[in-house]
Parts: C-alpha cells; structure tokens; sequence
C-alpha cells in the first residue's frame, strides 16, 4: 500500500489527538509586567488590567469560595487511609475516599465533593485532615513530607514484633496499631500463597 501525504498527515494528525488525550489540560496565561517590556519594571495597573480582562481574578475568587484543593483519588487516599480504618481497605477508591472525608463527622458533608477522578476539598478541611493524619500517627505533618505508598504492596514495611525497632515507625506505641492493621491488610492482600 502507497502511503501518500494525505495519509501520513492523517496518521500524524491521529497520533497527536491521541497523545493530547492522555495529557492533562493546563492554561498559561503570560501576563506582560510593563508595555515598554523594559526589565524588573512591574506596572501594577497593567498587570491588574490582563488579569481582570482574562478573568483570572474572577477564577480565582470563585475558586477560593468554592472547593480550592483538588486531590486525585491515589493521592488523596494515600496520603489520609488511616482515617478510613483497615475495613475500608478493601473497597474501590471512591468510597474509601467518602469514608476518609466522613470519619471527620457529619458537619463537614458540605466541605467535600467526590469528582470522578479527584476529591475536591475546602481549605478549613484539607487542613483537618491534615491534622486527622497526624492524630493517627502517620507520622508525615506537612505538606512536604511524602506519604506512604498504601497502595503499592510492595513498598509496604513488613510488621515488626512488639518492641522490634521499625526504620518506618520511628517509636513503636500502642498508638501505632491502626498503621500496623492497614499495613497487615495490604501484606494480606498482596501475598500469593
């Protein structure tokens, strides 16, 4: 078979739509600091011109009303399981995620949304998780802390023995038992035999 140009363009043409679908979207607006373009030379009211007639300021303050932290599902559930306790373990990412947010209490039911691929979360409540976390002794406080990788069974620290020093558990406390069954769960499950 003759490959022509038309062909070849419509075979790039597919290749590129199809690499572009499996990226994800970000916008980059470049805002000009000045019209003269001179360097280090900010001009506030040119600045604060572009971004009100691209309608970033209304984004923005729409987006800080509303739901400004979005998580995706793995990540969320990574970095807040203990939260859900190890019987949630075993379900499907959204629901794990609902039992994550609804182990905060009942108040907090219009502090959340559940997308289709990302938890969306006030700031008042990614800060209470964040503090959950904590409380259970998962041992990662802020934000550059990395979270365990609770999914991934083969980066999971074997349980020690009572008194046996774990590199993961820095002091090993009755606190630490909800960490040591979620951890137990995942070595359960990934086990072949």
């Amino acid at each position: 078979m003759v490959q022509t140009r038309v062909s070849s363009f419509q075979e790039s043409l597919v290749q590129l739509t199809n690499s572009m679908a499996e990226c994800e979207l970000i916008f980059i607006h470049c805002i000009k600091p000045n019209l003269t373009k001179s360097p280090r030379l900010f001009d506030e009211e040119v600045i604060r011109n572009q971004l009100r007639y691209l309608g970033l300021l209304g984004t923005i303050c729409v987006s800080k009303d509303n739901f400004p932290v979005r998580i995706p599902f793995d990540k969320f559930i990574n970095r807040h399981a203990l939260l859900a306790g190890p019987h949630e373990v075993l379900r499907g990412r959204v629901e794990i995620s609902k039992a994550i947010l609804t182990s905060l209490g009942p108040e907090h039911t219009s502090s959340f949304r559940i997308g289709h691929t990302k938890v969306f979360l006030r700031e008042k409540l990614s800060e209470q998780l964040e503090e959950g976390t904590c409380r259970e002794g998962l041992g990662c406080c802020n934000h550059s802390t990395a979270p365990p990788r609770l999914l991934e069974p083969s980066k999971i620290p074997s349980v020690p023995s009572e008194g046996d020093y774990h590199p993961g558990l820095h002091t090993w406390t009755p606190d630490s038992q909800p960490l040591l069954q979620l951890t137990q769960t995942f070595q359960d499950r990934s086990d072949p035999t």
